[in-house]
């Protein structure tokens, strides 16, 4: 549902899983209620150059 990752992420970090039977896992990051990244895929490993902080939501 739009806005509730907004609600819920107010001073942290949210990860907003949609299980779709069609097209499959999608993922969404929201950090204190902006929508960061979208269409993403659940479990995936962090790239090389990833912060710290972008390493621990590539497994959140």
């Amino acid at each position: 549902m739009p806005g509730v990752l907004e609600r819920l992420s107010a001073g942290t970090v949210c990860y907003g899983l949609y299980a779709s039977p069609k097209s499959g896992d999608q993922g969404s990051i929201t950090r204190d209620g902006v929508g960061e990244r979208w269409d993403l895929h659940p479990g995936g490993a962090p790239g090389p150059g990833d912060s710290s902080e972008e390493a621990l939501a590539a497994f959140l």
